[in-house]
């Protein structure tokens, strides 16, 4: 699914639908025609492989950043503690991802 993902990506990136991206994206095209090589795709791999893990830190820090607002407003302490659940079961939920991940990627 990750190639199929990266590979509308990459598709969009050429069609135009964002023009700052694409611009962007034919710039590296070029300068990976130019410097490329053999040696460059275990790096390109290598990048398909981080992206779920870069999403997942992504996620984490939204989390954090919803739980500093919440500190910020004054709240009961019921919806204090739904507050904690809610970000210790998507902590509990990013941990078993990355577990998964890691797990698949050692098979």
């Amino acid at each position: 699914m990750n190639i199929f993902d990266a590979a509308r990506y990459i598709q969009s990136c050429f069609e135009w639908e964002n023009p700052l991206r694409s611009a962007i994206a034919f710039t590296l095209w070029v300068i990976a025609c130019i410097y490329g090589n053999l040696e460059t795709i275990p790096l390109v791999l290598l990048l398909i492989i981080l992206n779920p893990i870069l999403e997942v830190l992504a996620m984490i820090m939204s989390t954090m950043k919803t739980m500093m607002m919440t500190k910020k407003k004054k709240k009961s302490i019921k919806e204090r503690l739904q507050a904690i659940q809610e970000v210790s079961q998507t902590v509990q939920n990013t941990i078993g991802y990355l577990a998964s991940l890691g797990e698949s990627t050692k098979k």
